[in-house]
């Protein structure tokens, strides 16, 4: 650590004077010191003894601990705004990476499997890298959209402020769909999200307990079956299908 007393400036550790190297000033520039005579533009360099350069290190070190740190705490801010689950904030999967570019490249994933199979924590996993390259990210279950629309009863936001902006979203996970309750009214506004996205091309990622077959019975089950399968054929279309299989890991 450098000191200095008025014009004297020594090495902390070492008292060796520090050598100042002197820059050109700019334009219009003017610096006096107490006698009013010109004074000079530049900086003292730091010591080169040993004591020096690990201070020097070991404060670059600190520095770069807090920003790590900082950084971290962001992310995992980041995650939670996104809607992703406490339990679900450390996900890694085999399958994560080639999916993730996937995504990067537009496209979108129907990710279907039997109960315990990792078909959030495949999409959680995907999420996470997305998040941390800075993509904008939300994930919700079924459940989660129907109450966020029956919320606006008597709110100043309206449906279709909650399925615009679900619908714009640059990157939408719908999970567990299939779960929330088959009634025309939650299909009809599912259909809303999921077209307005097919139409826009926008990357949607669905998990399922249901085959695609399965899902258009599951949510025309009380009515508008025309509804179920228009919706499930644009997933088809839009959505690459990712079968995860094996035994519930929850059980294991």
């Amino acid at each position: 650590m450098p000191s200095t007393t008025d014009s004297v400036h020594v090495c902390g550790f070492c008292g060796k004077p520090l050598e100042f190297k002197e820059l050109p000033k700019l334009f219009g520039m003017q610096d006096k010191d107490k006698d009013g005579n010109d004074k000079p533009f530049g900086f003292y360099q730091d010591c080169k003894c040993a004591d020096a350069v690990k201070y020097r290190q070991e404060c670059e070190k600190a520095e770069e601990a807090t920003r790590k740190e900082e950084e971290r705490k962001d992310f995992y801010k980041r995650l939670k705004c996104a809607g992703i689950k406490k339990r679900y904030e450390k996900a890694t999967h085999e399958l994560e990476p080639e999916n993730t570019q996937k995504v990067l490249e537009g496209k979108s994933l129907y990710i279907c499997g039997e109960f315990g199979t990792g078909k959030t924590h495949l999409a959680s996993a995907i999420a996470r890298k997305l998040i941390w390259k800075r993509k904008r990210v939300r994930m919700l279950t079924g459940i989660d959209i129907t109450m966020m629309l029956q919320a606006t009863y008597g709110s100043s936001e309206s449906e279709a402020d909650v399925l615009a902006r679900l619908a714009k979203m640059p990157i939408l996970i719908i999970d567990d769909i299939g779960k929330e309750p088959p009634s025309d009214w939650v299909l009809s506004r599912l259909f809303a999200v999921i077209n307005a996205r097919y139409d826009e091309m926008l990357p949607t990622i669905i998990t399922t307990n249901y085959e695609k077959s399965a899902l258009v019975e599951r949510m025309g089950k009380h009515g508008d079956h025309d509804t179920a399968e228009a919706m499930v054929s644009r997933i088809c279309e839009m959505c690459e299908l990712i079968k995860l299989t094996g035994n519930d890991r929850r059980l294991a």
